[in-house]
C-alpha cells in the first residue's frame, strides 16, 4: 500500500520548540497544552508582537510567524522523534508498503526542507517526501493513488472521507477529546497502534484479493 505519514506531531513532535521560542520572543510561558494553533489564541489573542520586519502581529498571524521561524530553520532538528516511529515504518516498509511523507510545512512560507534534513539525521525509512503549500491534502492524495493517511489533524483528514482512502487520526493531547464521526477515520493512540491497525488492513485487502483470485 501507499502511505502518506504527516510530518508534524506524526513523526516528530516540536512543542519544545514552541515553547521555547515563546519565551524568547514573547515573554511568556506557553505550556504544552496551548502549542497548537487553536489552544494557543487565548494567549496570542492578547499579545502584539513587533516582527523584525516591523509588522505588528497578533493572535493567529503570531502562530502562522512562530511556525515559520521553527519549520524553516534549524529548530526543527530540535524536534523530539515519537517513540516507536522509526521501528514501525522500518518493519512497514520491509512489508512492501510505500511510505510517503506529505507535510503542509510549506503553508509558512518556508522552502528550506528543514523536515526533510531531520528526517536524515535521524535516519527515518520513507520513500518520499512532499511539502506542501496549503492543508488540503485531498487532491494529492488522489492523484498518486494513497490507501492510507496518518495525520493528526481531523480537518485534513475528514475531506478525505468516501474517498477510499482509509484516515488514520493520530492521537496528540489536543486532538484528544474531538469527536471522530466518519467511519472510514480511525483513531490510532501511538505508532505500536498504528502499525497493528495498518497491517490489519493489508491483511484483509490480501485476503480478499486471495478469494477475487
Amino acid at each position: 500500500m501507499l502511505i502518506g505519514v504527516d510530518f508534524d506531531g506524526v513523526i516528530a513532535e516540536g512543542t519544545n520548540q514552541k515553547i521555547l521560542w515563546a519565551k524568547e520572543n514573547l515573554g511568556i510561558n506557553l505550556d504544552p497544552m496551548e502549542t497548537s494553533k487553536d489552544t494557543s489564541l487565548p494567549k496570542f489573542n492578547k499579545i502584539r508582537y513587533t516582527a523584525p520586519d516591523g509588522s505588528v502581529l497578533t493572535g493567529e498571524a503570531i502562530y502562522v510567524y512562530m511556525m515559520s521561524q521553527i519549520a524553516g530553520t534549524s529548530r526543527t532538528l530540535g524536534y523530539q522523534l515519537l517513540p516507536y516511529c522509526k521501528e514501525a515504518l522500518s518493519i512497514l516498509m520491509s512489508e512492501g508498503h510505500r511510505i510517503c511523507v506529505v507535510t503542509s510545512r510549506g503553508k509558512y512560507g518556508t522552502d528550506s526542507g528543514w523536515g526533510r534534513k531531520f528526517l536524515r539525521v535521524n535516519n527515518i525509512p520513507h520513500d518520499n517526501y512532499h511539502r506542501m503549500k496549503q492543508d488540503d491534502k485531498k487532491d494529492f492524495l488522489l492523484k498518486y493513488g494513497f490507501d492510507v493517511m496518518i495525520d493528526d489533524s481531523y480537518n485534513k483528514l475528514a475531506p478525505l472521507s468516501g474517498t477510499g482512502i482509509i484516515s488514520l487520526l493520530f492521537t496528540t493531547p489536543w486532538n484528544a477529546s474531538v469527536k471522530i464521526d466518519k467511519p472510514d477515520i480511525i483513531r490510532v493512540k501511538d505508532w505500536k497502534d498504528t502499525l497493528n491497525v495498518i497491517e490489519g488492513i493489508a491483511g484483509k485487502r490480501g485476503e480478499m484479493k486471495k478469494k477475487v483470485a
